[in-house]
Parts: C-alpha cells; structure tokens; sequence
C-alpha cells in the first residue's frame, strides 16, 4: 500500500517513519488496504495486536518449515519412517520431494509414491 492510499483510506497524514512502521503491520496480515485501514482508524491498539499475532503466526509458519527440513535431514541419516512422515506432514508433499531433490538424497519408495500420486 502506498502511504498516499493508506492517508486518504484513514483521512490522517503520517510521517514518512509512522507509515514505514503501519505498512509493515499491513504487510504482516491477511487484512485486504481497506479493511486494515477502517481497523486502524477505530484502534490503533487493535490493529497493533493483530499485527502482532500476524508476525507470530508468521514466524511459527517459518519454524515449522525449518523444523520439517531438519526432520527430513534426520530421516536421512537415521532413517526412521517417522521422522521421514512427519517432514512430509510439516512441509507438504511438494515441499518434502522439492527439498529431498534439491539436498540430491536417495528417493525412498515412499518418495516414488508420493511422487505418483502428485502427477
């Protein structure tokens, strides 16, 4: 959102450091300009809690990515169909064959499976 749109959405003028900080709470959720801005007028203490569980849930979705690398990691050097399920159940089946193919590890039969089921 441009700080032209966001000022005339909220009928306020903002400072070149204000919006720089309100665009990135805007960046941060789901919130389509308009909707973001008629929440940011009525609180801006509202707004700043959402911007808050947006940038958690964001990084929660980032750790579960990180964490379903590791356990594919894990899987290949110990092996456990456990570990291996659990990284596809993390990333997705996409995500899991993309990474399993990029890190050039052997595909397990379960691999070539998944692989099937996705053409």
């Amino acid at each position: 959102m441009l700080r032209s749109e966001f000022e005339q959405r909220v009928n306020y003028k903002v400072t070149e450091e204000e919006f720089k900080s309100i665009n990135e709470m805007y960046m941060d959720t789901d919130l389509d300009k308009d909707d973001f801005c008629l929440l940011y007028k009525t609180s801006k203490v509202i707004t700043q809690k959402v911007a808050y569980v947006a940038r958690e849930k964001k990084q929660l979705r980032e750790e579960k990515i990180q964490l379903g690398y590791f356990m594919a990691d894990q899987f290949q050097k110990l092996g456990t169909m456990e570990l291996r399920n659990k990284a596809v159940e993390l990333l997705g089946a996409r995500n899991y064959l993309l990474y399993v193919l990029e890190k050039k590890y052997a595909i397990t039969d379960e691999d070539r499976d998944l692989i099937t089921s996705l053409i």
